[in-house]
């Protein structure tokens, strides 16, 4: 598994999304490899890939290495297609002050030795015939799925099994305390090859939160507070994930309330940025309770953007209809420079507001 380096993809959750394209809908896999690109310099065995979907689509139309006409240009695109991808992979290999011939690298890569041989033929030689050219690419394009992306993907499992088992551990251990101090002893023991964290940070939020109705909230935090001090980003990433499981209609709010404000309590100085899901809280707030109390405690925790925070506050504060009398309510007008303010942040509904009511028990 390769580490340590900048890489096209956000995290490893992306990378395993184009791997699954890969084996079933090539067309898309291909237009997220070229968006990879267009952000930087790809790995090798990528590009290779890349180029071998991309010859394809250019031949024939698609990604399936099939339905190829024989024709002196598609032979010549399939010929360089194969020079390069071969000269590529065995590159990586050389690894001595010598080059070591590429019909020797090949054979220590398991790279089937006909592709080697149409590789000199194309280079020095006459175009090989279309059929063997179209078998090359094929098996190139197999050997890469085998050899890079299937091995690359077991680790991620294998990582993602071990990552299951530690946090089992823990759950076990809370099971019998809510010790605070000998919560974070337990989480910094089972995770504490900080290395190997920031292989998890793609897939820790959804575990952490599926963990929070299992664990008592005293027992949750500790463990939300453990991997924040490793994992920079990762309570922005929990909150934001918790968010997303808010539908239109404010479903699972009540518990998504407690997740969010458990984790800014436990990793302060956050800042959220303002994506979709924060700003379905904001419209929801005019209609929903929870909603109102979370964006109070979100704005109190001072974890917006300053640029923004103003102007939420301002219609936050609008969204409150204070009570005055028994069944009677005072409704907060809006006025134009408030709603100015809104429309430039860009996130409200003007119609919703004056609707909240929340009760004060």
């Amino acid at each position: 598994m390769q580490t340590g380096k900048r890489t096209p993809w956000r995290d490893w959750s992306e990378w395993q999304g184009v791997y699954e394209l890969l084996n079933s809908r090539r067309e898309q896999a291909l237009a997220r490899l070229e968006q990879w690109k267009q952000r930087g310099t790809l790995p090798v065995v990528v590009e290779c890939t890349r180029l071998l979907l991309a010859v394809s689509q250019s031949v024939t139309g698609n990604c399936n290495f099939a339905g190829l006409e024989d024709r002196e240009s598609a032979r010549l695109m399939l010929g360089m297609c194969v020079i390069r991808v071969v000269n590529q992979v065995t590159d990586l290999h050389q690894k001595s002050k010598n080059a070591i011939p590429v019909s020797a690298v090949a054979e220590l890569i398991s790279l089937p030795g006909y592709i080697v041989d149409l590789r000199h033929t194309a280079t020095h030689g006459d175009l090989p015939s279309l059929f063997l050219l179209e078998k090359a690419v094929r098996d190139l394009y197999s050997y890469l799925i085998t050899s890079y992306w299937t091995v690359q993907w077991s680790q991620l499992q294998q990582r993602e099994a071990e990552l299951e088992a530690k946090l089992q551990k823990y759950v076990k251990k809370a099971k019998h305390t809510t010790e605070g101090d000998v919560l974070m002893k337990t989480a910094a023991e089972a995770f504490k090859q900080v290395d190997t964290l920031q292989h998890y940070k793609a897939c820790l939020p959804v575990k952490l939160l599926s963990l929070y109705p299992v664990l008592a909230e005293e027992s949750w935090a500790p463990l939300v507070a453990h991997f924040h001090t490793h994992i920079k980003g990762l309570a922005e990433m929990c909150v934001e994930a918790a968010l997303q499981r808010v539908g239109r209609e404010a479903e699972g709010l009540a518990e998504v309330k407690g997740m969010v404000e458990a984790i800014v309590a436990v990793a302060g100085g956050i800042q959220i940025p303002l994506t979709h899901a924060v700003k379905r809280l904001f419209t929801l707030q005019n209609t929903n309770e929870d909603a109102y109390e979370l964006t109070s405690f979100l704005l109190d925790s001072g974890v917006f953007p300053h640029s923004a925070a103003e102007g939420i506050r301002e219609i936050h504060n609008t969204a409150f209809v204070s009570p005055t009398e028994v069944g009677a309510k005072e409704e907060t007008e809006v006025s134009p420079e408030q709603m100015k303010t809104w429309t430039r942040v860009k996130y409200w509904s003007a119609k919703e507001i004056g609707s909240c009511t929340p009760s004060h028990s």
